[in-house]
């Protein structure tokens, strides 16, 4: 074999295992799966939808916002959630859009600062606001009192409010609860152009602020209030 010959073979030979080579590394990509390694995450602690003030503390239900303002109840109505308070519990839900429901809270306010509710006597029995007359009920257990006025109302212009209110004293301590439930007058609308409000809903969402009332619990013995029958 002439020596341009031999030469043209070693090139092919040289060609021949550069192929071979490629041809082993890129089956051994598609054969040989690659390594996983999952992403190092830190675990979230979901955000605490509890709040206290070291003697009480109360859950906030999906269906409704907390404010400590009336500027952070963003509830146009001509009644409001909450009037007065330290903590405002103010429904958001959208299951009474469209009907002439207009607001519903509970709102939970610190009384202690004022001399008039320092004792436990004077806590239960001073009527609210406008009231004269009203007897509270009033029920006592080992490490607390909780009484009810009831019902409890306001009205203007076409609207008009109904709930009850809670004074509970403990830890030398004077708190107030108000739910109140906010309506228009269903009859000032043309008919058919709103959903009533109706009876049911109403018994429904006052039961449901009555058990958020409940479920306030007194931070030395994480116990729950047992509502005055």
């Amino acid at each position: 074999m002439s020596k341009q010959g031999k030469t043209i073979v070693a090139v092919l030979a040289f060609i021949v295992v550069i192929i071979a080579i490629i041809f082993v590394v890129r089956q051994g990509r598609e054969t040989t799966p690659s390594a996983y390694t999952p992403p190092t995450e830190t675990p979230s602690t979901p955000a605490s939808d509890t709040t206290s003030d070291g003697t009480i503390s109360f859950s906030r239900p999906a269906d409704f916002g907390l404010a400590v303002t009336m500027e952070q109840i963003p509830v146009s109505s001509y009644i409001p959630p909450c009037i007065e308070f330290t903590y405002c519990l103010y429904y958001s839900g959208a299951a009474y859009v469209g009907s002439n429901f207009e607001s519903a809270g509970l709102s939970i306010l610190n009384r202690s600062s004022g001399p008039d509710f320092s004792t436990q006597t004077a806590c239960l029995t001073i009527q609210p606001d406008g009231y004269s007359g009203l007897s509270p009920k009033i029920a006592h257990h080992t490490d607390y009192a909780i009484g009810v006025f009831a019902p409890i109302g306001d009205a203007a212009a076409g609207h008009y409010a109904n709930g009850e209110e809670y004074r509970l004293f403990t830890d030398g301590k004077c708190y107030q609860f108000d739910i109140r439930i906010g309506e228009t007058q269903f009859a000032n609308y043309p008919a058919g152009t709103i959903k009533e409000f109706t009876a049911s809903q109403r018994t429904a969402l006052l039961a449901q602020l009555r058990s958020m009332v409940s479920g306030i619990k007194l931070v030395k013995s994480s116990s729950t209030l047992v509502l005055p029958q």
